[in-house]
Order: structure tokens, then C-alpha cells, then sequence
């Protein structure tokens, strides 16, 4: 290099106003790496210390017998709002009938057929009952790291409709229609509450009369000639 020249920049760093963004994208991927490691390792020591607790109460779902062991592990991949993560399944095996099967499936809420979880599952049904079935599948997998098909939302809609409990209905004289508290039925005109005094003693309108009416307009007529 010359006397007098600048030596040449190692790294150009761009401050483009994305850096807090950018750096948040990072660290989320990192600490979501580190949520689905952490997240294994804790169901597999929960597991082991289940088996240890229940295996004398555990029997074999085909021939009943207790006499059983641990066989390895299983692994199972389901998907979240935070991406898709492995997990670790305990297996028992059955020295009788020699049949393997996964006794903590019911303890850990993972049936064999479930792929998604429900934080997900929840996700993508309330997306489905503002939008269309499609179209909540394209922003489910837009704004988070999980995918659920369309078909699949709609299954979870039909399938919460059928626990939703609908309250007792009940009769009243009022009905509210919207939030604006407005009462259901024909509208009713108000007639203007004449009864009271007109400043001279003389009521224009009697409550309890009915043929008062009459006498009423004659009385304004005579105010409006004096």
C-alpha cells in the first residue's frame, strides 16, 4: 500500500434500518433449535421415570400379561407452530406374546395417528372460521413454521362443532338483536307527555280522561288567539 492511501474496508456492514429484524429472525431460528432439543430430552426423562413408576401396574394390550420390558425408543415427528420436531416414544415389549407397543402414547397426548399438535390444530381452526378452508391453509403457513392442508381444517372445525355445548334459550319480553342494544319488534311512535301545567293552572291533557283530547286542542287555540 502507498503512503497515503486508505487501506481496503475488511467487512462492509449496511445499515439499512433491518438490522433488529434480521438479528430477531436469527436468534428465533436458534431458539427454536434449541426449544425442540430441550423439549426431547424432557419427554424422555418424564417417560423413563413413568415406566419405572407404572411397570409393575402395566399389562400387554394382547395377552394381558405383566411379565414386560423396555424396547428402545420410537421416533415420532410432529409438527407445530414452531416448526416440525422429533420426539422419542418408549417402547415395551411383551416376553409372553413378544408384542412391542408404546405405553406412554396416552400419557403423552400422542395417539399413533396424530402428526400435529393442537396448539397448531387451534391455530388453523380459528383462521378457518374467518376465511375459507384454502385460504386460512396459505396464511397458516405464511405466518408460522407449521403446515395444515385445507381438508384438515375444516376435519378440526366439524370435529370441535360437535363439543360445542349451546346454552338454554330462553324467553323474555326483550330481544337483543346486535351489540347496539336496539329491542326486536315494530316500533312504537311516543306521544308527547302533555299532562303537566301550561303556566296559567289549566292542565292541557288529562291522564285519566280520554275525551280530554278535544278540550285540549280548544284550549290552544284559545292561548294562540290571545
Amino acid at each position: 500500500m502507498l503512503p497515503g492511501e486508505q487501506g481496503l474496508l475488511e467487512a462492509i456492514f449496511a445499515s439499512d434500518g433491518q438490522i433488529v429484524n434480521r438479528l430477531f429472525v436469527t436468534l428465533s431460528r436458534e431458539a427454536d433449535q434449541r426449544l425442540g432439543c430441550r423439549l426431547k430430552e424432557h419427554l424422555q426423562i418424564l417417560q423413563l421415570v413413568w415406566f419405572c413408576k407404572h411397570r409393575q401396574e402395566m399389562r400387554c394390550p394382547t395377552c394381558s400379561s405383566q411379565s414386560l420390558i423396555r424396547k428402545g425408543w420410537r421416533e415420532r415427528t410432529i409438527k407445530t407452530s414452531r416448526g416440525s420436531f422429533s420426539l422419542l416414544v418408549l417402547q415395551a415389549r411383551c416376553r409372553n406374546c413378544g408384542r412391542t407397543f408404546r405405553p406412554c402414547n396416552n400419557l403423552l397426548g400422542l395417539p399413533r395417528s396424530r402428526r400435529v399438535l393442537e396448539e397448531l390444530e387451534a391455530k388453523a381452526a380459528f383462521l378457518g372460521t374467518q376465511v375459507s378452508f384454502a385460504r386460512s391453509a396459505r396464511i397458516l403457513k405464511h405466518l408460522t413454521y407449521g403446515t395444515v392442508s385445507a381438508e384438515g381444517i375444516r376435519q378440526k372445525i366439524a370435529e370441535q362443532s360437535q363439543k360445542i355445548q349451546l346454552p338454554t334459550p330462553q324467553e323474555g319480553e326483550t330481544v337483543l338483536v346486535d351489540s347496539t342494544k336496539v329491542k326486536a319488534g315494530p316500533k312504537r311512535a311516543r306521544c308527547p307527555d302533555l299532562s303537566g301545567d301550561n303556566g296559567t293552572g289549566q292542565a292541557l291533557i288529562s291522564r285519566t280522561d280520554p275525551h280530554a283530547t278535544s278540550s285540549c286542542c280548544i284550549s290552544m287555540l284559545e292561548l294562540l288567539n290571545h
